[in-house]
Order: structure tokens, then sequence, then C-alpha cells
């Protein structure tokens, strides 16, 4: 499980090359703000496929299998992306963004599986908490590491060679996988069984309801940092990476530690977790002042929104309808990103709107108690989380 995540941390979340590519786009092909944000935004559009694929996975085995197969794919679709795109030594926009959604759909296709996995497992041992906190370290460890090293290749290294660079972990990974991982075959899943087991667990009344559930506390508004950032604080890019990396470093403590808090506790308080979480998350932001404190913040910050995503995500988890792990698990989490883009949205608005950034942040808080004090109060008579 955290080698599959730090492989996505590594390749494309947010990836070795991303700096790179980034200062290529700006410097050297002229990119402005709004263009380079479009060009990031149609990279990470097979993220919001998740579902399309996880229902592939559920039903669809390919050669029989449901697991090897998809991830030999998946990662030899990453290192030809690599190899193909380190080949040009100039390329260009259009190039560079069939390479790097091809690049994307390959990751986002072994993240449904890494999760699919970890579903399957994890409700079969009843480790779901412990293996999702595994996952998440090694993404949260991995992506500092990508910060830090991207950002002094992106300065001293042509981009071509930091596409080379980039292959070596996947190419190490598709070896693994194809010497390596056994897999019984199993050809007694279709799709149209699959979307029928999806169907009769959306039927039932704890589906429906964790589905609201994700979505009144996701949408909770949240102040968007990097104008305040740049506008007010007058942070130039490279602290603001720094800042990345330190909230990456508090996402693997966070998740490292709710994974040996799941290993001492039988069972978690989810939804407690996913509500005092995300209010400490977002109520962290009003703190932030200047550089120093915007080190704190970040630290924070990182570890109180792990805990919460991977409480929630662990909810989400055990609801799924055996059959249709894949499918249920990458729709509820595409409709969580949802949501939270949505609550970026209502909170920029907000601030638009003349109220200060700190104000905004603790009325995120504040409508994350109150929703999620309501939710649990409902929820506390039929079926604890």
């Amino acid at each position: 499980m955290a080698l599959m995540y730090a492989m996505q941390a590594a390749c494309s979340n947010p990836g070795f090359a991303f700096l790179a590519v980034a200062s290529y786009l700006s410097d050297t092909l002229g990119f402005s703000a709004t263009q380079l944000a479009s060009f990031q935004a149609i990279v990470f559009l097979p993220w919001f496929a998740k579902p399309l694929l996880g229902i592939l996975t559920d039903g669809l085995p390919l050669w029989g299998y449901r697991f090897k197969s998809y991830l030999v794919i998946c990662y030899a679709t990453v290192v030809i992306s690599f190899i193909g795109l380190g080949s040009w030594p100039q390329p260009s926009a259009r190039v560079l963004l069939i390479g790097l959604v091809l690049l994307s759909t390959g990751i986002a296709c072994s993240d449904v599986l890494a999760d699919r996995l970890m579903v399957i497992r994890g409700r079969a041992t009843d480790r779901i908490n412990r293996l999702q906190a595994a996952q998440w370290t090694g993404l949260g460890f991995t992506a500092v590491a990508v910060l830090v090293l991207g950002g002094w290749s992106a300065d001293h290294l042509s981009l071509a060679r930091v596409f080379f660079l980039s292959a070596l972990l996947p190419v190490v990974a598709l070896g693994w996988i194809l010497l390596n991982y056994s897999e019984e075959r199993d050809f007694s899943v279709t799709l149209r069984q699959s979307w029928q087991q999806f169907l009769r667990g959306l039927r039932q009344s704890e589906l429906g309801s964790l589905l609201w559930l994700v979505i009144l506390l996701q949408i909770s508004p949240s102040p968007l940092d990097y104008p305040y950032q740049r506008e007010v604080l007058a942070f130039d890019n490279a602290l603001i990476g720094q800042l990345k990396a330190v909230e990456s470093l508090g996402i693997g403590l966070g998740a490292l530690t709710f994974g040996l808090m799941s290993q001492k506790a039988a069972r978690l308080p989810l939804l407690r977790l996913v509500i005092v979480g995300s209010a400490i998350a977002t109520l962290s932001l009003a703190f932030m002042q200047d550089a120093t404190t915007a080190y704190g913040v970040y630290l924070v910050r990182g570890i109180a929104s792990i805990v919460a995503l991977l409480s929630l995500f662990g909810i989400i988890a055990r609801r799924c309808p055996k059959g249709a792990e894949g499918f249920t698990y990458a729709l509820l989490v595409s409709i969580s990103n949802l949501a939270a883009s949505g609550g970026l949205i209502v909170g920029g608005q907000l601030y638009d709107w003349g109220l200060s950034f700190a104000l905004v942040a603790v009325i995120g808080a504040g409508y994350t108690l109150v929703m999620g004090g309501a939710i649990a109060l409902y929820d506390r008579p039929a079926h604890p989380l």
C-alpha cells in the first residue's frame, strides 16, 4: 500500500517532474498563469474518470486477472510516457499535454487498483484504517522528497533528463509486478453483476446516507491560500513550495499517527475524527500571519487534514458493496473531491466580498462543527460511525 501511493507521489501527484514542467511551460514556452492553470487542469482530468476505471477493474478481468494485468498496463503506460517525453529535446505544449495526460491516466488507474485492494483486504482482515494509513504515509513522505529534489532538478537538469529519471521507479515497479506479484485467475464476476451489486447497495439506506454525509461535510467553505499568500503576505513561489513540502510532511506524520492509533484501538470514532480534524485544518489558516507562523500552520494543517480524510475514507471503505468496491469507492471519493472544490469556490467568493482571510477560515470551521454535530446526532441511533 505504501509503495503504490509512493509511486503516485513520485510520478504524478505531485510528481518529480512537476516543477520542471511548470518552469519549462512558463520560461520556455511563455505560458501565462491562466494558461498554466488550464494546462494542469487538463492533465488532471483522468482523475475524474476514476469511477469508470473502477467499473472496469471490478467486473472486467483481463486474462483472468483483476489486479496484475491492470497494474502492468498502468505502469507500462507511465514508463512509455516518460521515455517518450524524454526523447523530445524541446517538446511542444501539445506533445507535453498528450504525454502527461497518458501518464496521469496510468497513475489514476493504479490509484483505483490500490484503493480496491485496500478495501477488499482491509475488510477481510479488519485492517482498513492501517492499510489506508500506510498508503498516505508513503505518499506524504515521498511528496516531501519529490518537492525538494524536483525543485533542485528544475534548476539544474534539462527537462528531458528529468523525464528519464522519473521513469526509473516505474520501471522497477513494472519488473517487480511481472516477476513477483501473484494472483489467482478469476472469471466469476462480470460487469453486469458488478453494476447490480452497486445498485443493490445504493438502494440501502446506509450508502445513501453516506453520500449526503460526504457532500455536506466536504462542501464546507475554505479560504484560498494562494491569493492571500501572494497579494497580502507577499510570499514568493519558493516559499510557497516549501510550505507545500511542510504540509506533505504533516500528511506523512498524520497518516503514521492514524495508523498507530488504529493498531492500538480496535475501533476509532471515525465521524468525530472527520469533524474535529476538518475543523482544525480549516481554522489553522486563520493563524497564518507571516512566514514563521505559516510553517507551523501548514504542519498542523497537514496532520489534521489527513486524519480527517483517512477517517472519512475509512467510513466509505466499510460501506462499499461487495463486488463493486472499486467503483463505489472511486465514485464517493470523486464526489468528495468535487464537494471540496465547491467549498473552495464558496470560500473564494466570501473573500472576494470583502471578508478577511481569517474570518473565512473561522466560518468554514464553524460550519464543519455545526453540520458535523447535526450529522452525528442524526446518525447515532441507527448505525454509529
